[in-house]
């Protein structure tokens, strides 16, 4: 999946509930504003909208090299979840080209 990535965070920490500790990253992306219009919504715009990926602990060492923010080939896998199939970050690869935003 080619996106541009903004950035890459791993989050650490005990729960406030359960005191339960916790240990996972995200990986934050641009996406295409995708309109949407529908009998009693609409969405338009210009650009891009900020998209949040779980990612993989092990892939986040993968995007020290680059130099964010920068459009990459993100290496993903559908898992199990609490709601699902989700799709998480396993891996990453630099891309040249630049994204193109969309257009209402």
């Amino acid at each position: 999946m080619k996106v541009f990535v903004l950035g890459v965070k791993r989050m650490t920490g005990l729960s406030k509930k359960t005191q339960n500790p916790y240990d996972f990253a995200q990986v934050i992306a641009a996406l295409p504003l995708r309109p949407v219009s529908r009998e009693n919504f609409e969405i338009s715009g210009y650009g891009f909208e900020p998209a949040e990926f779980e990612c993989h602990n092990q892939a986040v060492r993968q995007f020290e090299g680059l130099q964010l923010p920068a459009l990459v080939e993100l290496e993903t896998a559908h898992e199990p979840g609490r709601n699902g199939m989700r799709v998480v970050v396993t891996g990453v690869k630099a891309v040249t080209s630049a994204p193109k935003a969309a257009s209402a």
